[in-house]
């Protein structure tokens, strides 16, 4: 499911990024990449301390948003690349 959902998400943003002007999407995936260098465990307690709040540890809807913090920015970042190489004529 979250695979499914990442996918989804991160298909349309990285299509709009993709065709950003270059400064632009220079920074936008630059920023994408920064959010790999932390480390899960130094985002993990104020994931929790949220999902406490929101009535959501031990549920799959808290497991799927869990593995989507992690992995919608980089499945994002590999889209961009994939995205540019399709002619922009192609989809005019």
């Amino acid at each position: 499911m979250t695979t499914i959902i990442a996918i989804i998400i991160a298909a349309s943003a990285a299509y709009v990024i993709a065709r950003m002007p270059s400064k632009v999407k220079y920074a936008v995936v630059l920023s994408l990449f920064f959010t790999r260098i932390f480390p899960d465990v130094g985002i993990a307690l104020p994931i929790a301390v949220e999902f406490i709040k929101l009535n959501l540890m031990d549920t799959y809807l808290g497991l799927v948003m869990a593995h989507l913090i992690v992995n919608l920015p980089f499945a994002a970042w590999i889209l961009v690349g994939t995205f540019e190489t399709i002619p922009k004529d192609l989809f005019s």
